[in-house]
């Protein structure tokens, strides 16, 4: 059994020398694979990423505060957790 996973990972260690020379070879930094797929596709791919990522990070902002919040169980806390949770947000670019 151990002979055979080690044949298997040999060759696919061979293999993925093997794709990634010709990878290299046809994506050049000015070909057409470097100018299309790369720049365009997912530099355009990233983007939405980073959008998307963006719109999620303010609602768990807004639900972690009001989480927060509720489970306060002297309300001489919230000024405290106010000027923390204010302060934090004026550090912060």
């Amino acid at each position: 059994m151990s002979k055979i996973l080690a044949s298997r990972v040999l060759l696919a260690l061979i293999s993925g020398l093997v794709i990634s020379g010709l990878i290299q070879a046809v994506a050049a930094p000015g070909g057409l694979l470097q100018t299309y797929l790369v720049e365009n596709t997912m530099g355009t791919v990233g983007t939405l990423f980073v959008s998307m990522i963006k719109l999620v990070v303010v609602p768990l902002i807004f639900i972690s505060i009001v989480n927060a919040v509720c489970t306060l169980e002297d309300v001489s806390q919230f000024g405290r957790l106010g000027f923390k949770t204010v302060s934090l947000y004026l550090i912060t670019p």
